[in-house]
């Protein structure tokens, strides 16, 4: 399944927690590297990339309904943006609402202004 096609899942509410894995698990692969290399010296002792992505990740998913990616590198590089943002602003930590349920899906949805 593409990237779009998962991300259209999500929005449908079908199999969403197995379609936010396979869309992690690929925006991983995608954004971890150079989420790392974004990450200043002064900073990497306290902020891992793989917390930066995961907090990139919820935002996005809460924010799904909001943004309408025409291509896959228009996705990557949403979620690239927010995980900038949250590198620029490290205290900025996800709430518990903005974490996974019980059910490992997303359950916090942000208004899209």
């Amino acid at each position: 399944m593409t990237l779009l096609e998962l991300t259209e899942q999500i929005r449908s509410g079908s199999n969403v927690r197995a379609a936010q894995e396979q869309l992690y698990a690929m925006v991983r692969s995608a954004l971890l590297e150079r989420i790392g290399e974004k990450i200043p010296a002064s900073l990497k002792a306290r902020l891992e990339p793989e917390e930066v992505l995961d907090a990139a990740f919820l935002r996005a998913m809460a924010a799904l309904g909001c943004f309408h990616a025409t291509n896959e590198p228009a996705f990557i590089a949403w979620v690239y943006s927010i995980a900038k943002q949250f590198i620029a602003n490290p205290g900025e930590r996800p709430s518990e609402q903005d974490r996974h349920s019980d059910s490992g899906t997303v359950t916090r949805r942000r208004d899209c202004t």
